[in-house]
């Protein structure tokens, strides 16, 4: 799911897999930016943000780090919140 607020201008591109949520509160603006939710994650940006040109960001690592003892993984997606009034 994608929740664009009011007053938003995207440059660029958002993806995002089943089970993951994208919400971009109102008046913010993005130069250029590649957002990338997967893994039952969100990405959550607050009101009023400036996001500039080549930002990336991304909520899981695409490459599985494994504990060679016990075969558990650990590097584990997390997701990303960005609060009111940021500048990237």
């Amino acid at each position: 799911m994608v929740f664009i607020g009011n007053c938003v201008r995207v440059n660029g591109s958002i993806s995002l897999t089943k089970d993951c949520c994208c919400y971009i509160d109102d008046d913010s603006s993005f130069g250029g930016v590649s957002l990338r939710i997967y893994e039952a994650t969100n990405i959550i940006i607050g009101r009023d943000c400036m996001f500039s040109w080549s930002i990336w960001a991304g909520t899981c690592d695409y490459h599985p780090i494994m504990d060679i003892n016990s075969n558990n993984r650990l590097n584990f997606s997390k997701s990303i919140y960005i609060g009111d009034h940021v500048w990237c």
